[in-house]
This record gives C-alpha cells, structure tokens and sequence, in this order.
C-alpha cells in the first residue's frame, strides 16, 4: 500500500521520518547563558559593592588623619588615639586593622599616616563560585601646618630695654591699645575705631554711639585680644609638668604719667588726659591646638587697672591675683599636664576714655628661682633643652623701639616644612619715623620680596578682595590710593649711613593722610604685605630689620602666614 504525503497528489517510498528540532540546543544554549549572566550580575554587584566600600574605607582614614595630625609633631600619643576613635566612630573597630603611623620615616613631623584593612568585606553573587569574602586596604596622609611661632625663642618677650643677664636687651615691647584708640596708632585688633582725628586730637567715643562723620568702627577689632604660647619643657606625651614655672609681667598696668620709682615701660595717652585702660592676662591649658580653649581649660584671670602701685615699673608674678580660678597656683602648677599653655592678654572693651598704649614685658621660668635667661636656638650662648618658651601666636602687637639707628628683632620661625611656599608678613601701620625694612633668613642674609598693600574699601562684611579694611584709605591726597591689591613693587638696594644694603623696602615716604587721619607716614593705617619664597632646605627663625635716620621707633602689628591650607590631605 502506497503512504501519501502531506502534499495532495505526492507519493513516496518508505516511512515518513519526522524533524529532530532545535529544542535541546536551545536548553543547553540557554543554560549556559543563564550561568554567565549570573556570572556578570555577581561580578556588577559585588565590584560595585566593594567599589563603594573602599571608599567609606578611604573617607574614614581621611577622617582619621586629618583628625590625628593636629596633635603633630607634639603629642604623637594624643594623634594615634584620637585617629583611632574617628576612625571607630566610622565604623572600623572589631575585626578591622587601624593602622596609625606616626613614626613612618618617610613623613615629615606634621603629618600622619593612617591605613585601614577590613579582611571581611562580604561579596554576594560571588559566594557562588566559593568566594564569601575579600579584604580591602586604603590609606590616607595628612598635613598639619601650624600657625607659625613669632616673635620670640626664648623664655621672654617684649623686654625693651630691660637687662636680661645674657646677651644685648631685646628693643621690642609687647603693647595694647585701650579700646577707644584709633587704629591708625598701630593695634590692629584691640582698637575699637579708625579715622578718629578731628584735626587737633582724637575723638574718643566710648561704645560707637557719637561717631561722627568719617570715624568709623574698626572692624577687625577683636576683643579676645593677642595670644601667647608657653611650650612646656617637657614635651613626652601624657607627662606632666615636673616643676612649677612662674609667668611673670613687667609693668602690666597703663601708666601714662610714669611710676613714682621709675622703670616705667612706654606708656602714651593718645587722646586726652586722665585715660583709663584697664589690662588683662589670662592663662589657659591648650590640649586642643586647632580650636579656643574653653572656660573649663582656664588657669587664672588676673586684672590690671590704670596707675596700678603694685606692678608700675617692676616685675609681677601672674595668676595669684583675686582672679585665680579653680584652685590653681600662679604660673604654671607642678603636676599640670605637659604641652601648650595660652596666656591671652585683652583691654576692657567699651571702656570709655582708654585712647592710649599700654606697653610690657613677659618672662617664663621655674618657680622659685630667679630669672635666667634661655634660648631654643642651638646657636645662642644661652641656648638650653630645657627652656620654656613663651612666642606670639597668629599676631604680635608691638612697639619696637630702638635707642639706635638699627634694630633687629625676631619674627617667625619657618621650618623645612614651608620648603617652597609663599610666605606673607603683613606690617600693619609700619615704618613712621623709619627709613628701611629688611628681612633676614634663619641664616642672617637679606632676602628679596615684593611688596603690595592689601586693603579693601567696603565698610562692612564681606571685604574683597581681602579681610583688611583700611577705612578711609578710599579717599584722600597723593600717595597710595586704595583699593591696591596689585603688586607695588620689588625690594632693592638702598643707602644707609653710606653704606649699600641689599633688599630694603622705603617706608620713608609721605602723603597727605586722609580726612580723619594724622600721620602723614606712607603706610600709615594700610597693611603692607611682604611676600617671599621660602628656599628649600631653610629651617630657623626669620628676622625683620629695622633702619632709621635717628632711633627706631614704630607702634605696630605684624603677622605671618603661609600659602595654602593649614590642614590637608596630601597626595
């Protein structure tokens, strides 16, 4: 019997044989497809995964380092365990490995290094092909830049005239203004007001509320006043002072017409007769070097009112006054903790009638013995490792005053750290009565600079292009006009007693002082900033040269920064 095919009419031999298809390959295909999926889904996932947690790794050892390294160089101890609690406050503690690096030779002595190992990272999808967990690794350096120490490497500052034993007198008083001072007398930040001259003397308004036309506010007054470090001998982390030190001042009080034995330090009444100033000096522990001390950190207050018969022209040991507080001695007690101490010195702000200068001396040293003379400079006779050091921190207001034509005095000390960065000292008010300015390198060779005034015109915040406000310096005679914030100039040579001398700035020149102002001085009232390069290598304290065609004299404030940020991340 013949089989018919599907088609009508067709015949054929044999049995129908049926397609096989194309199902089972397409199983196989799509199982093998469905696995590699998998296989990608597992490597997204978890790649990203670990992706996102290196870096929660890598934020919490940033955070980690930039917290620890402001203890640097100081108090390594202090920057391991804060670095540790910042990096378990992040969640890296059990079973994690926090690396804190504080002695890694190939740091320099502000930074800190921190790494982080979590051996447990989980994965997800990858648990397939047995793998239930890797370990990540990231690290983080950071950089401290303190503020740079001024003024001072010895256990004094702002002596004047006054014989310490060893060595020449240092020519330089440490000074504050009261608070109704013009600022255009020199104190930048403890004068309540500016542009003051009415055209035969100061007006002293006492709160702000009778300024007339042009005085202005000074609104870079600061009530806190200027800080001084104290840097116990005794660095070790977590020891404690072993003696006690005495911090002393040299007629602390405002004695305009003198003392009756004599000895007084340069005093002026600006203003009008009978001013009152009334000073203050106040001690405080520092554990936390980036932030204020707070009231629970405070020593001793101790207050000092006007013609005051105790201190006028003789030395006073501070703190035990009727301001001591929480039961502390005087100076710096015996079984106080090691480190930096902030003694801050203030005039009464809003006080009334207090136009005028109050100059003094500060001296550090161990309690029950007489002052001797020290220095943490290798190369001075009276150099000792056990010196206590008290030197400026962020501004020194000063009146350096000189019976000579030259004086030279110290102003910040630069470690290597700086290599190659910009640094600018800003003079505020400088040079009246003066010639030349000269800076000398830790090796005592003048160094060129450039040289520009840096305030701004606004009279209230913000201040472009700077937060220095000379507020009548928009207006006014020949000279300098404001706003100047491009380059005046180079140092050059000069002539003086007719000798050459290298890298000098003029400050002798004269303009006609604006509406409010006196001084007819080039720079008076103005900031000038004088920028140089650090030189690789150069490590040691810088010093500011003062030349004058009689005595050098100059009520002033000065302050020393440096280029880029404080506290970073480094590369």
């Amino acid at each position: 019997m013949t089989e018919l095919s599907p088609v009508r009419g067709a015949e054929v031999d044999g049995p129908i044989r049926r397609s096989s298809g194309d199902g089972g390959f397409t199983l196989v295909f799509f199982a093998l497809a469905i696995v590699a999926l998998m296989g990608i889904a597992a490597l997204v996932v978890d790649l990203g995964y670990w992706y996102l947690h290196a870096n929660r790794i890598q934020r919490a050892a940033d955070s980690a380092a930039l917290a620890g390294v402001v203890y640097m160089p100081g108090d390594t101890g202090q920057a391991t365990t804060v670095a540790d609690e910042v990096a378990a406050s992040n969640g890296f503690t059990t079973g994690v490995s926090v690396i804190t690096q504080v002695q890694d030779p190939s740091l320099n002595a502000h930074q800190l290094k921190v790494s982080i190992t979590d051996p447990g990272v989980p994965t997800f999808f990858a648990k397939v092909f047995g793998i239930d967990s890797i370990t990540e690794t990231r690290s983080s350096t950071a950089e401290y830049l303190p503020p740079v120490p001024l003024g001072s490497a010895e256990n004094s500052f702002g002596t004047g005239d006054l014989p310490l034993g060893l060595g020449n007198p240092t020519n330089i008083w440490a000074a504050v203004n009261g608070y109704c001072t013009s600022k255009e007398n020199g104190d930048e930040f403890l004068s309540g007001f500016d542009a003051t001259f009415n055209g035969s003397s100061f007006d002293c308004p006492a709160n702000g509320d009778t300024l007339s036309a042009p005085a202005t506010a000074n609104f870079e007054y600061t009530p806190s006043g200027y800080t001084y470090d104290i840097e116990t001998p005794d660095q070790t982390p977590g020891g404690f002072v072993q003696s006690p030190l005495t911090v002393a001042a040299y007629d602390p009080s405002y004695n305009p017409g003198g003392c009756p034995s004599g000895g007084e330090t340069p005093d002026n009444s600006i203003g009008q007769s009978g001013t009152q100033i009334t000073t203050t000096f106040t001690l405080y522990y520092a554990p936390d070097p980036i932030n204020p001390p707070s009231a629970v950190n405070k020593m001793w207050t101790d207050t000092f009112a006007t013609n005051d018969p105790g201190s006028c022209g003789q030395w006073v040991e501070l703190g035990n006054g009727n301001g001591n507080v929480n039961g502390n001695g005087g100076g710096i007690p015996a079984g106080a903790d090691n480190g930096t101490y902030q003694l801050v010195v203030a005039t009464q702000a809003d006080q009334p009638n207090s136009d005028g200068t109050n100059a003094y001396g500060l001296e550090v040293y161990p309690a029950g013995s007489p002052f001797s003379r020290c220095s943490t400079i290798p190369t001075v006779a009276w150099y000792s490792t056990t010196c206590p050091i008290i030197q400026g921190q962020s501004a020194l207001s000063v009146y350096v005053n000189s019976s000579s034509s030259m004086g030279t005095f110290y102003l910040a000390n630069i470690d290597s750290t700086y290599d190659n960065k910009t640094m600018d000292i800003d003079l505020f008010d400088p040079g009246e009565g003066d010639h030349y300015i000269q800076i000398l390198d830790p090796d005592g060779n003048p160094v060129p600079f450039d040289y520009t005034t840096i305030d701004a015109c606004s009279s209230s915040p913000p201040y472009p292009p700077s937060p220095h406000v000379g507020s009548t310096d928009c207006a006014g005679g020949p000279g300098i006009q404001f706003p100047q914030t491009t380059i005046l100039g180079t140092s050059a040579a000069g002539t003086f007693n007719g000798q050459s001398v290298p890298d000098v700035l003029d400050v002798s020149g004269t303009i006609k002082p604006p509406t409010g102002e006196e001084s007819a001085s080039e720079f008076n009232d103005r900031h000038l900033q004088l920028s140089v390069t650090v030189p690789p290598g150069t490590s040691g304290w810088w010093q500011i040269v003062y030349y004058s065609n009689s005595q050098v004299s100059d009520r002033t404030t000065w302050t020393v920064s440096l280029s880029g940020s404080p506290i970073h991340l480094v590369p």
